[in-house]
C-alpha cells in the first residue's frame, strides 16, 4: 500500500467517508479476532479444524455404505470430545 502512495501521492486522501467508515468496520472486526488468539492457539484450533474435518468424511464413508478401517472408527468415536474443546 506504501509503494502506492509513493509512485501515485494524489491517491491520499481520495476515500469518502462513508468507504472509510465501511473500511474501518471490515478491518476492525478482522483485526479484532486476529488478536484473541495467541499464535499456539491459532494452531491448535487449525489442527482440530482438521480433525473434525477428518471425521466428517469418516462419517460420510459410513453412512454411505463404504468400508471404515478400524483407525478410522477409533478416530471417529472421539469426535465429540474433539468438538467440545
Amino acid at each position: 500500500v506504501h509503494q502506492m502512495f509513493v509512485l501515485d501521492p494524489s491517491l491520499e486522501g481520495a476515500m469518502t467517508e462513508e468507504e472509510r467508515r465501511e473500511l474501518r468496520q471490515a478491518w476492525y472486526v478482522k483485526l479484532a479476532s486476529q488478536r484473541l488468539l495467541s499464535a499456539a492457539d491459532k494452531k491448535r484450533r487449525g489442527k482440530l479444524t482438521a480433525y473434525l474435518e477428518g471425521c466428517a468424511e469418516i462419517e460420510k464413508k459410513m453412512k454411505a455404505g463404504e468400508v471404515v478401517y478400524k483407525e478410522e472408527r477409533e478416530k471417529w468415536s472421539k469426535m465429540d470430545a474433539k468438538r467440545a474443546e
